[in-house]
């Protein structure tokens, strides 16, 4: 179970890596978030991204903070010390 839980926090770190190195906000979420969740609100990070690239004021340009938004709290494993 510790090997597990090991592995998926590497790979939470290595996807917040690669956001990172696209300029865009870490993306919070839980151990079971459906694939097509997370594949949802990547697009949506990507578009606002583009959005605030091509925006020529601040006040037209989306808010970043919307893909960090955690989810909800749903069938989330817990870890037990050995």
């Amino acid at each position: 179970m510790q090997g597990l839980i090991k592995r998926i926090a590497i790979e939470r770190i290595r996807c917040n890596f690669l956001l990172t190195a696209y300029q865009l906000p870490d993306m919070n979420f839980t151990l079971n978030t459906p694939m097509d969740t997370l594949r949802n609100r990547f697009e949506k990070c990507l578009q606002q991204r583009r959005d605030r690239g091509y925006a020529n004021s601040t006040s037209s340009a989306s808010s970043p903070a919307s893909c960090s938004q955690k989810l909800p709290a749903r069938g989330v494993a817990k870890a037990k010390n050995p």
